[in-house]
């Protein structure tokens, strides 16, 4: 004979973990971000670009001429794929390297005048698509979103600042 199931009252929450992955804000980004990226992909097809090559051309565009650290910084792409993918763009002629030092990791990059016209052409794509995620939003909306994404960004710096410098007077002692 075996024992009946516990009963559980009616409207008493199910047992489990308080905390769910699923629903923390970094899976949310995690899913927005992935779903961007095939997006975007789908959308530069034309101008035989991959989001991350688009990305990096706007980056460098930006910044005017960039070295491998700073672009993977601003990428938030490892310093290894960043060097893969400046290589990429430089034999697609869409960018090129502004001094000739032995280490072409060191060698900061600026795009060429191909590598601005395709920017410029395909901007408008990724401009058109993100207006086509606010659609549901107001100006206000975006607004506020655009506030609260960059205050929590700041907290995750913080944070991470506070981490380092732990690490430093660990390493220190």
């Amino acid at each position: 004979m075996t024992a009946a199931a516990p009963t559980r009252k009616r409207n008493a929450p199910a047992p489990g973990p308080v905390f769910r992955v699923s629903e923390w804000p970094m899976a949310h980004f995690a899913r927005i971000e992935r779903q961007h990226q095939r997006n975007a992909a789908h959308v530069l097809a034309a101008h035989g670009l991959h989001h991350r090559e688009w990305r990096m051309l706007a980056i460098i565009d930006e910044m005017g001429v960039a070295g491998v650290t700073e672009l993977a910084e601003r990428a938030v792409i490892e310093r290894s794929t960043i060097g893969k993918l400046l290589v990429r763009l430089e034999d697609k002629g869409l960018l090129m390297r502004v001094s000739a030092d032995a280490d072409s990791r060191a060698n900061p990059v600026k795009l060429t005048a191909r590598g601005r016209a395709l920017l410029a052409k395909s901007v408008e794509l990724i401009r058109q698509l993100f207006e086509q995620y606010r659609q549901d939003m107001t100006a206000a909306d975006y607004a506020a979103l655009m506030k609260l994404t960059v205050q929590f960004r700041r907290g995750v710096e913080r944070v991470a600042a506070l981490q380092h410098q732990e690490q430093r007077e660990s390493d220190d002692e």
